[in-house]
This record gives structure tokens, C-alpha cells and sequence, in this order.
């Protein structure tokens, strides 16, 4: 039996080596440091680790403010649609969807992928 693919764009993975660092930002100002697991040009793959001891929920929108993969400008506005939070696990993962993203934020995560694949 075949799967099919629930992706609706190209992405890249990065290994658990070789995984940037990210920083979102929530309205209240507490700032959550991850690591990115995949970009995509609709959304990103994060872990976080359990240390942090911040729950994380669907629907919470929350401000990606730097990574040094991307030139952010003032920031993209993100929104979480899935969490994968198990205690026995050391980190929890999490998948953010952009929300408005702008056109030239857009480009660099298309150039980045397009990077990666040659």
C-alpha cells in the first residue's frame, strides 16, 4: 500500500548536528529559543527543549524574530498546528505555519531550498 505525501511544498531537513537556532517571540514577550528541524515555504518543523518547561499549544501564535538562515525584518507572525509533547521524550516538537508571509521572505526560503537540492 502507498502513502501519500501530506506536504503541499518542498522543504528542507536538517540533521540533528546541523539544525539553526531560531528565536520566536510571544505577545507577552517571553522568548522561546529553538531549533529548526524543517523549513518550508508555508512553515517550519521546531524542537524545543524539554528544560524549558514551557507548555506549547495549537493555535498559539507566536513571532518568529531571528534565525540566521533567513533576513526577517521585522519578524513573521506564525501560528502552531501541531505539538508533539511526550514526557519520556527529551524535546518537544512543534510545527509552526506562517501567517501573512511576506513576498521577500518568501523568496529566500524558495532560494534556500533551491540552494539545497543542487
Amino acid at each position: 500500500m502507498q502513502t501519500k505525501e501530506k506536504r503541499r511544498c518542498q522543504r528542507i531537513y536538517f540533521s540533528s548536528q546541523e539544525r539553526p537556532q531560531a528565536i520566536f517571540r510571544y505577545s507577552h514577550g517571553f522568548d522561546l529559543n529553538v531549533k529548526i528541524m524543517d523549513l518550508g515555504k508555508i512553515g517550519m518543523g521546531l524542537c524545543l527543549d524539554r528544560q524549558n518547561k514551557i507548555k506549547i499549544n495549537t493555535g498559539d501564535q507566536i513571532l518568529l524574530v531571528e534565525t540566521l538562515i533567513l533576513d526577517l525584518g521585522d519578524g513573521i507572525k506564525t501560528e502552531i498546528v501541531w505539538v508533539q509533547d511526550n514526557e519520556h521524550f527529551n524535546n518537544i516538537l512543534f510545527g509552526c505555519e506562517f501567517i501573512n508571509l511576506p513576498s521577500n521572505i518568501g523568496v529566500q526560503i524558495e532560494q534556500l531550498i533551491g540552494s539545497w537540492f543542487m
